[in-house]
């Protein structure tokens, strides 16, 4: 679809040489977030401690389900990371912002 000799794009070449052409946005940051670096590796896998910890049991999943509804919170579950699904990241790291009260409350009681 993208080769220069075949394919659309020497199709599209061949009609109005300035066209450009950009590979998928989405490929390109599948591709990025495949290897996080630094400080957002570390926020990541922090994350997915924390989230493993709350899921790690029935009961604490259950409290912390509990505790959500009695915060009257928009959200009650927290997402698992799953390293095949590159957009997982972005929903882990959202409902995780989205519960960040709610889970700083729950580990506090926890403790």
């Amino acid at each position: 679809m993208t080769g220069s000799v075949k394919g659309f794009t020497s199709f599209a070449n061949k009609k109005n040489e300035n066209i450009i052409f950009t590979h998928c946005f989405l490929h390109r940051e599948a591709l990025m977030t495949k290897t996080l670096v630094g400080d957002l590796r570390e926020v990541m896998d922090q994350v997915v401690k924390v989230i493993n910890h709350i899921k790690s049991s029935s009961l604490k999943s259950r409290l912390f389900e509990k505790m959500c509804e009695g915060m009257d919170s928009d959200n009650s579950k927290l997402i698992f990371h799953s390293a095949i699904r590159w957009l997982s990241r972005s929903r882990v790291l959202s409902r995780f912002y989205d519960l960040s009260e709610e889970i700083i409350v729950f580990l506090t009681i926890e403790e």
